[in-house]
């Protein structure tokens, strides 16, 4: 047998029209809603719509994307091809029945993977706070590199310093030289 670490191959197709990159509103949206639209169930923190002028809110359905309604069951994904960085007119009907609109710039999923990983840090260490009384401290090592190693450092000798005792997080780990 063979093994040898951090190797690996994959393909990844050429940007085309029919598989443009597609731009995140960097919400949650409630499933078990059947009615027109897109139900928000959790606006992303450090996404578009997680400014102070947001119109925005949780239980809010986006109605519309540069003025193309969205109805029940439709594919939506398309109105956002292309879409990332650019100005975009969003429908939104308040829980309350007020409809109003609102320009946001979206954002590519590789930022909102960015922005979920911290929304899974800050989760974490709330558990862990919670669990432990909050006599434990919590930190991922997202890569064995230096930046990693500096921010996991930093944490545990600033915001942790008085713990007693440090959670130290390695799970889906990139790898890497240290």
């Amino acid at each position: 047998e063979l093994n040898v670490s951090h190797t690996g191959s994959g393909y990844r197709a050429p940007m085309s029209r029919e598989n443009a990159s597609t731009a995140n509103l960097g919400v949650f949206y409630d499933w078990t809603w059947k009615g027109d639209g897109l139900k928000v169930e959790e606006i992303v923190k450090g996404g578009p719509f997680d400014k102070a002028s947001s119109k925005l809110e949780a239980g809010d359905i986006i109605t519309s994307i540069d003025g193309v309604q969205i109805r029940k069951g439709m594919d939506y994904y398309p109105l956002l091809n292309q879409k990332s960085g650019k100005r975009t007119l969003i429908g939104i009907t308040k829980a309350s029945g007020e409809k109003t609109d609102m320009v946001i710039l979206p954002i590519s999923n590789a930022t909102f993977s960015s922005l979920l990983y911290k929304r899974w840090i800050r989760q974490n260490a709330e558990k862990v706070r919670k669990l432990s009384g909050g006599r434990l401290g919590y930190v991922h090592i997202k890569s064995m590199d230096d930046a990693s190693f500096r921010t996991v450092y930093s944490d545990i000798l600033g915001r942790y310093n008085n713990c007693d005792g440090i959670v130290i997080d390695t799970r889906f780990n990139g790898g890497g030289r240290l």
